[in-house]
């Protein structure tokens, strides 16, 4: 029985050409929305082409990094949002005891 060896992941280093490099550059300078357009009048190239779709992945991790400082900026303002709750509680129920205190003090008066 012939076990051999086990698989090994391997990661092989690509070397993008200058008009790789450029269409990289481009859709960088883009917004999100240009870059989308951009793609889809053909400028880089016949659907399914290499550039298009390089073009398309850089797309996509452009995207990407939006959506997770969304994400961050959402999670941030659900922060200070808690924050200022928990502050707010404190202080409702700081009123709640000077009320009573008050109360008993006119009722003994």
């Amino acid at each position: 029985m012939d076990i051999g060896f086990p698989l090994i992941n391997t990661v092989r280093v690509y070397k993008m050409n200058s008009a790789e490099k450029e269409i990289i550059n481009q859709i960088d300078s883009m917004s999100i929305e240009e870059a989308r357009d951009a793609i889809a009048n053909g400028l880089y190239g016949n659907f399914d082409s290499p550039n298009q779709n390089l073009a398309l992945s850089r797309l996509v991790i452009k995207e990407s990094s939006a959506r997770d400082a969304r994400e961050e900026e959402s999670l941030s303002i659900s922060r200070k949002a808690l924050s200022t709750s928990r502050l707010a509680t404190r202080i409702a129920i700081s009123a709640i005891i000077l009320s009573i205190i008050m109360a008993i003090k006119v009722i003994i008066n």
